[in-house]
C-alpha cells in the first residue's frame, strides 16, 4: 500500500528487512524460552505419537504438494509452510530467510499474505488449541476409569480425588 503513497520515497527495503530479521530473532528466542520441560516431560507418549504423524504429513507434504502448487520457487514457498506445520509460524520463518535470506523470491509476501486466513485455525490457533484440551479429556477418562472417587464419610463423595 505504501508503494502507492508519496511516503514510498521515506521506506528503504533493507532496512525493513532488518528490521524483521531482528524482530524475528526475538520470536523465535522467547517462544523457545517458554517451553515448560516439566509439561513436556509429562506428555511424552502423546508427542510422541503427534511428532511422527506430523512428520510424516508434512514431508510429503512439502515433496508432493509443494511442487504441484507452488511451481516456480516451491522450495522457499512450502519450507515456510512446512515449518509451520511442524512447529509455530516463527520456525517457518526461520526456515524461509535461511532458505531465501534476501527474499528474493515471493514465498515472504505470499506467506504473510495467507497468515491472515490461516493462523487463526493453525499455527497456533483453534487447532493446534483442541490438541491439549482433547489430550486432557482423554487423560481425565483414563484417570476416573482407573481410580474412581472414593465415597466421603457419611455417604458423600469427594471432588477432588486423592493423589
Amino acid at each position: 500500500m505504501i508503494v502507492r503513497t508519496p511516503a514510498q520515497k521515506l521506506v528503504d527495503k533493507a532496512t525493513l528487512n532488518s528490521i524483521a530479521g531482528v524482530a524475528l530473532d526475538f520470536l523465535v528466542v522467547s517462544a523457545v524460552a517458554s517451553l515448560s520441560l516439566p509439561v513436556l516431560l509429562e506428555n511424552w507418549q502423546a508427542l510422541v505419537i503427534t511428532l511422527v504423524v506430523m512428520a510424516v504429513l508434512s514431508v510429503a507434504i512439502f515433496y508432493w504438494i509443494g511442487p504441484r502448487i507452488f511451481g516456480k520457487d516451491w522450495v522457499e514457498n512450502s519450507i515456510v509452510n512446512f515449518g509451520a506445520m511442524t512447529g509455530v509460524v516463527s520456525i517457518g520463518l526461520v526456515l524461509l530467510r535461511a532458505a531465501d535470506p534476501h527474499f528474493k523470491t515471493g514465498a515472504f509476501r505470499g506467506f504473510a499474505l495467507r497468515a491472515p486466513c490461516a493462523s487463526p485455525f493453525v499455527g497456533g490457533g483453534l487447532i493446534t488449541a483442541v490438541f491439549p484440551i482433547a489430550g486432557g479429556m482423554a487423560s481425565a477418562k483414563e484417570h476416573a476409569r482407573i481410580r474412581p472417587p472414593s465415597p466421603a464419610p457419611g455417604g458423600v463423595r469427594r471432588c477432588i480425588s486423592s493423589s
